[in-house]
């Protein structure tokens, strides 16, 4: 049970590490949208300028994904990977387990029982 409970808490890790990252991605694709809009309004960027706007839709795009990417992550990890394990939960893995070790007689195998 120790090396399963450490695989969830693992997963979670890693799950926290991707949605920080995915938010830091839409930070950064906003943050990049701002410079623009500030080239923009400071005569520096054509806003007619097809390019310009392909990089604004581009970076629109991005943040967006970004956002919707790290809000599915965050509610995977509110709604599978924070449940606590409960009994119910170890009783299922105790009898899948009973299941798995059993040879067909109703016995176990001779490696199980005497640790060979």
């Amino acid at each position: 049970m120790t090396a399963v409970l450490d695989r969830r808490q693992e997963q979670s890790e890693r799950r926290r590490e991707h949605i920080a990252e995915l938010n830091k991605r839409a930070a950064e694709s906003d943050l990049r949208l701002k410079r623009l809009y500030d080239a923009i309004e400071a005569g520096v960027a054509d806003i007619g300028d097809p390019a310009l706007k392909d990089r604004i839709d581009g970076l629109k795009a991005m943040r967006d994904q970004a956002r919707a990417d790290a809000e599915r992550a965050q509610a995977l990890l509110e709604n599978f990977g924070g449940k606590a394990v409960t009994p119910q939960m170890l009783r299922k893995f105790a009898e899948t387990a009973h299941q798995r070790i059993r040879v067909d007689g109703g016995g176990y195998p001779r490696a199980s029982v005497d640790g060979r």
